[in-house]
């Protein structure tokens, strides 16, 4: 016993007309789906099912992800405090980013003034 198909040949002639049509109009896949399976009294799934095998359905293309720019890595930061302070720092690492930035920040000012103050009187504050 042969299977009964699930779309006339009408039926396709009138699914790919309304794709198309929809297509046109910039109706998204899903909405333009949607309609043609409720025309159809069809679910979306067999209405996108159907068009892919017919070779008329074309995926939207997604939308990708812009690449975060996080700045240094906290490994980076690390390494730098590290050289500004003249120790191994190993615990650091259980420190966030921004506590390493504004701790380096501290450091770095701290110095700065030592050496403005050695400059000025021959001596280290």
């Amino acid at each position: 016993m042969a299977k009964a198909a699930n779309y006339t040949p009408e039926m396709e002639t009138e699914m790919t007309a309304m794709y198309v049509a929809g297509q046109a109009a910039n109706l998204s896949n899903k909405d333009n789906v949607a309609a043609i399976a409720e025309k159809l009294s069809r679910v979306s799934r067999s209405v996108t099912s159907k068009l892919s095998r017919m070779g008329v359905y074309v995926t939207e293309e997604k939308v990708k992800a812009q690449p975060r720019d996080d700045g240094p890595t906290k490994t980076a930061l690390l390494s730098a405090l590290e050289n500004l302070v003249g120790i191994d720092l190993e615990s650091g690492m259980g420190m966030n980013k921004a506590d390493i930035v504004t701790l380096t920040a501290a450091v770095s000012g701290l110095i700065s003034t030592e050496t403005v103050d050695a400059d000025d009187s021959g001596e280290v504050a």
